[in-house]
């Protein structure tokens, strides 16, 4: 647990300078703030996207194409797909999508029905084509070493290669406006040429910019470069025979795709999609970051929507309606990773990995303080609190029970030895503790019933085989339910103590990391597959009642009245309504300084255990119906 990329440390460091420690409402309502609004796997590497009308048009390498229904947003579904072979680059017009399909030349699919499209053609002689753009019955193909070629589709069933011209470097990425084309070149930046005859294009200006060039938008006079890692650069166009370099940003990782519109450029880069506030080109400010669970490949904008290709992560949408991303509170870095967090009165109290616990002052959210530490004999890895208590499953170090009864002299006041078993989570109810066991190196997982009314001498009192892994455990009534990795869910019924059973189990798609119960349903975090929303009204019959991906790998759930919130690793907080459990919502999300694994929520306040990072506060979600400040401090999340 815990191994991320490098370049997420970099976050801790863009979050310090975007973040104003200002007060604000102690509720927010997520959804009137930019936000990831939902996605849909495509199965293969998704490269590069264009809408048209209800649709969305995905190129994948490997994959072909791949078409998506976009009438609800929120909801995309896969209509159908073309096999095109190795697709890089898309454009649509018409009932035609024209799609690169690199040796393979430009494709044409006739997409009138797009739940059965079909290819109608392949424009002879477009080899390498990597990039298009269609204007005015032509498609401008950039063409890497080629250059850039143009093909005449007035009959897109008859495709007519008219025209081919060399660029200064490989050209990876091509916008037209009007007559004139502007073409990404790589490592030689930007080559503009006339295309008023695309039968003869003529070369204008060019312009060597730093980094290596993969993406290129025009919006009126104004040129935007995603550069590599020199980020995003900003061309002044007016002259199309002398473009000149007017300002740049520097993005977390490398910058390949981009779009602009209504002065805010949405950059593509590996940790998801730059938002920028470009009304002075000369210096772009950042709005913020939108995290996605892998590289921001391909964009496109249709409305209030960002549409991107997101690697292996299919096509994700991006609600840009609002003004801002949501706003947090403060963070307070400390030795260690986090991995759990739970709320004492005005206390966080934070596992932090070998350290032990950390807590944490809350009296000002937008200052959290850190105070005390209290070392265990293990990793400190899952969190509950019960009575006075705070329980500690400490992996190695087994049981621990710490007393807060002095916050600021926290001591162990009782433990247990759970060894060969390491000790990974925790609940407790009642006189007993639920502790979920796994012995390292083996297939042995056990679900131990512990008597802690007497804190400072816990009892074994039975055991339950389980399936696999448990990471999560949650208890309601005569039951115990237990997040067991790759199989799911158990129930476990504990109604005799001395002899708990497994009685009920579902199996869920992905890693069953988390489980928060919410009779009569179980909210299981199921990693990369989001949320499962499971029906426990008859234990022993778990059934699957709706399942909500969310754009990172969901970890831990919080669940207050109608409203979830879940620590979705490297994307953050991810806000859901479950006010209809059968169809759950996004209501909004934003990022975090490092990646999220654990929440809390204490009153109106979010608290997040967020690996290297500490402790962040966050606001929570509004009930339906309350007044909300619009001129909130502007977003500190990424």
């Amino acid at each position: 647990m815990g191994t991320r990329i490098q370049p997420v440390l970099a976050l801790a460091w863009v979050m310090s300078l975007l973040s104003p420690a200002t007060s604000r409402a102690d509720c927010i309502d997520y959804a009137a703030h930019i936000h990831w609004a939902g996605s849909v796997l495509t199965q293969g590497t998704a490269w590069d996207v264009a809408i048209g009308g209800e649709f969305a048009y995905v190129a994948e390498n490997p994959g072909g194409l791949k078409i998506v229904d976009i009438s609800n947003p929120e909801c995309p579904e896969v209509a159908g797909s073309a096999p095109t072979n190795n697709a890089t680059g898309v454009d649509v017009s018409g009932s035609y999508a024209y799609v690169c399909a690199g040796s393979n030349g430009l494709r044409v699919v006739d997409v009138g029905n797009p739940h059965q499209p079909q290819i109608a053609a392949t424009a002879a002689g477009t080899g390498s084509a990597y990039d298009v753009d269609v204007s005015g019955g032509y498609a401008y193909v950039a063409a890497a070493a080629q250059g850039m070629m143009i093909v005449d589709v007035t009959s897109p069933p008859h495709p007519q290669l008219v025209a081919t011209i060399s660029t200064p470097g490989n050209a990876y990425g091509i916008a037209v406006e009007g007559a004139t084309a502007y073409l990404a070149c790589a490592d030689q930046g930007l080559a503009i040429f006339d295309v008023t005859d695309p039968g003869n294009p003529q070369p204008m200006g060019s312009l060597d910019t730093a980094g290596f060039c993969l993406g290129v938008w025009i919006d009126i006079d104004r040129v935007y470069l995603a550069a590599g890692d020199a980020g995003l650069q900003i061309i002044d166009a007016s002259d199309p025979w002398d473009p000149r370099p007017v300002g740049e940003w520097n993005t977390v990782e490398s910058a390949v795709a981009v779009v602009a519109q209504d002065n805010r450029a949405y950059v593509g880069e590996g940790v998801g999609v730059d938002v920028l506030d470009v009304t002075d080109p000369a210096q772009p400010t950042s709005i913020g970051l939108v995290p996605l669970c892998g590289q921001s490949r391909g964009l496109s904008c249709a409305g209030m929507c960002i549409y991107s290709a997101t690697r292996l992560a299919g096509l994700h949408v991006i609600d840009i309606s609002g003004p801002s991303l949501a706003p947090l509170a403060g963070q307070v870095d400390f030795p260690g990773f986090a991995n759990d967090i739970v709320v004492c009165g005005s206390d966080a109290v934070v596992a932090v990995d070998d350290l032990g616990l950390q807590l944490v002052d809350l009296t000002d959210p937008d200052q959290p303080a850190a105070t005390v530490v209290l070392d265990t004999p293990g990793n400190a890895w899952g969190l509950d609190r019960w009575e006075d208590y705070i329980l500690i499953a400490d992996r190695s170090g087994g049981l621990q029970v710490a007393s807060l009864a002095d916050p600021e002299q926290p001591t162990i006041v009782g433990e247990l030895s759970t060894s060969p078993y390491l000790c990974y989570d925790l609940a407790a109810a009642g006189s007993f503790v639920y502790l979920g066991l796994h012995e390292q190196g083996t297939a042995n997982h056990r679900l131990r019933v512990v008597d802690i009314s007497d804190p400072t001498a816990p009892t074994p009192r039975g055991e339950a085989a389980l399936a696999d892994l448990p990471l999560g455990v949650a208890v309601a009534r005569s039951h115990v339910y237990v997040a067991v990795d790759d199989d799911g869910l158990q129930v476990v019924d504990i109604s005799d103590p001395a002899s708990p059973r497994v009685v009920g189990e579902l199996d869920t798609p992905g890693g069953a990391y988390a489980v928060t119960v919410s009779e009569p349903y179980a909210y299981v975090a199921d990693n990369a597959y989001g949320v499962m929303v499971i029906d426990i009204a008859e234990p022993t019959h778990p059934s699957l009642v709706a399942q909500m991906g969310t754009s990172g790998n969901a970890r831990k759930i919080a669940v207050v009245g109608e409203t979830a919130y879940v620590a979705d690793q490297r994307s953050g907080v991810q806000v859901l309504d479950l006010s209809d459990p059968a169809l759950p919502r996004i209501l909004g999300n934003v990022g975090m300084p490092d990646w999220a694994y654990g929440v809390a929520v204490a009153d109106d306040w979010l608290c997040f255990a967020i690996g290297e990072g500490g402790l962040q506060v966050g606001s929570t979600q509004c009930p339906p119906g309350t007044h909300v400040d619009e001129h909130a401090p502007p977003a500190s999340g990424l």
